[in-house]
């Protein structure tokens, strides 16, 4: 289905962008200048391993107002991405394009997307230390508002920013009343990303976060294909999300099972960004679960992680690299599949067992052929085949490097 897709029109070349990102490594949206500097300084060396270090959200006077910046960042938005420049990083920037905040500038310069009583549509919150700030949807119908969003985009290019982080994108999809009422929903959303696109050389790097997932395709370089792994503190799953049976809202669970079922996009309509790997506020196996997914499931993969605090073992991210994607395949169906594998440009393979019971679980390898393998978390070697029992601790992974031994090639 991505290949046909992709075929018709609605993919862009395969890109590969591994970053480091605020919103994870700790404070949320009270990041400041210190905190970023910190960050760039620890990160040193690191460069080639995670290329691109992208400010996420809190350096903004207003969900909006995109060209100034907060008191915590007195020196502005072109001295930002020159200091990661300088550090020897790609400048990424977060915003939310379509999301307009009642008390911007933005909500008296623009138009919004109107109800039936002609108030501005509630489009949503965004949450924040002090709380959910809700926001307006911007009317990407508007022949101004487009023109808004180049200008915008334009002027974020020129002080320096290289990727752009799009989030809460669906704002331009809320149902309501627009300047061209023949537009749907999805024609307005698209709209509005094409004016962005447009505005930028063909070297700019679009990533969509909160978003319809496939409606940038053909548009969009990289998209999340779920949830936020977590806001607040990291949890596996909240006691509202189980009696909800709740698989939508951020979680860990809810964030690894929808990047495995939708992992078959990446390469084809866009770079499928598995959010984030965690280290910090979960169990060590908690903590691999999410590096697997994040490293096997999708070519855009970040880090969350406050090096100020101290390092964090990125060896794997390296491994990975070095052995160049091809092909990911899922070897189980199922609402959390137990099983992935990433075939290499290398002619090797990573293959990833997943457990994410609460209690260990023996699974049976779905390999065919035998296999000689590393497990890559221990070191250990060892040989895979269809009869191998593979022990897997409670919500817990292991990842293998594989080769062929004999049978079928990768």
């Amino acid at each position: 289905w991505a290949r046909l897709v992709a075929a018709r029109g609605f993919g862009r070349p395969a890109r590969t962008l591994r970053l480091w990102c605020s919103w994870y490594s700790g404070p949320h949206d009270r990041i400041d200048e210190g905190f970023i500097k910190q960050n760039l300084a620890a990160l040193k060396g690191h460069e080639k391993t995670l290329p691109c270090f992208q400010v996420d959200d809190g350096w903004q006077v207003a969900i909006g107002d995109w060209r100034e910046t907060n008191g915590r960042f007195p020196k502005g938005l072109s001295a930002l991405a020159q200091a990661i420049a300088d550090a020897g990083f790609v400048p990424g920037l977060w915003l939310a394009p379509f999301s307009v905040s009642p008390h911007s500038m933005a909500a008296r310069e623009t138009r919004v997307v109107k109800a039936k009583d002609g108030r501005p549509v509630k489009a949503g919150f965004v949450m924040g230390s002090r709380g959910p700030r809700l926001y307006y949807a911007l009317d990407t119908t508007d022949q101004a508002n487009l023109a808004w969003l180049k200008s915008l985009f334009e002027d974020l290019w020129a002080m320096g920013f290289r990727v752009f982080k799009l989030d809460f994108l669906t704002a331009a999809s809320v149902p309501g009343i627009r300047a061209d009422g023949a537009a749907t929903s999805c024609e307005a959303y698209r709209r509005g990303l094409r004016a962005i696109r447009e505005a930028l050389p063909p070297e700019a790097v679009l990533l969509g976060g909160i978003a319809p997932v496939f409606g940038g395709a053909g548009i969009l370089d990289c998209q999340r294909i779920g949830p936020d792994t977590f806001y607040g503190r990291p949890r596996w799953r909240t006691l509202l999300q189980r009696v909800n049976r709740d698989r939508f809202t951020p979680g860990i669970e809810n964030s690894l099972r929808a990047a495995l079922n939708r992992c078959f996009v990446d390469g084809f309509l866009f770079s499928a960004d598995t959010d984030a790997a965690v280290a910090w506020g979960v169990t060590p196996g908690i903590s691999r679960l999410t590096e697997i997914v994040t490293l096997l499931a999708g070519s855009t993969s970040g880090v969350g992680h406050d090096f100020g605090q101290g390092p964090l073992d990125l060896s794997l991210f390296d491994r990975v690299a070095s052995l160049g994607r091809r092909d990911i395949r899922v070897l189980e169906v199922g609402p959390f599949p137990r099983q992935v594998l990433l075939l290499c440009e290398s002619g090797r393979g990573l293959y990833g067992v997943l457990n994410p019971d609460p209690r260990p679980a023996q699974v049976p390898c779905r390999l065919d052929g035998q296999w000689a393998a590393t497990d890559l978390f221990s070191g250990r070697s060892l040989d895979l085949g269809p009869k191998t029992i593979i022990p897997v601790p409670a919500r817990d992974g292991r990842l293998f490097e594989i080769a062929a031994q004999r049978g079928p090639k990768l």
